[in-house]
């Protein structure tokens, strides 16, 4: 029975200490945040833990679909650029042409 209850609680421990880490180097958090997550962490031990790696992976997700995000739109006005420079004097398209040939002629 002493076993059991030295295990659960060296788990517990281990992920507490696991998600204190990973709040402590999560450096884009205000301080107060921090220190509020870590609270947390040890004030309610197992729920605190999960909610806070939770909390952890989510923002971790967002920032990579922002960078994503920017990567693309940068993507998007390079090849625009490139497009637009290499097509200078081309007419738009659905602009009139001068051949007068259209479809309704």
């Amino acid at each position: 029975m002493d076993t059991i209850v030295l295990g659960v609680l060296a788990g517990v421990v281990l992920l507490n200490g696991f998600a204190s880490l990973r709040v402590l180097r999560n450096h884009p958090a205000p301080p107060a945040q921090r220190i509020l997550q870590l609270a947390m962490i040890w004030l309610l031990p197992v729920v605190g833990a999960v909610v806070c790696l939770s909390f952890l992976a989510t923002a971790q997700t967002s920032d990579a679909q922002e960078l994503d995000r920017e990567a693309f739109a940068e993507n998007v006005s390079a090849y625009d650029d490139t497009h637009h420079s290499a097509h200078d004097g081309c007419a738009p398209v659905g602009a009139d042409s001068s051949d007068g040939g259209g479809a309704g002629d």
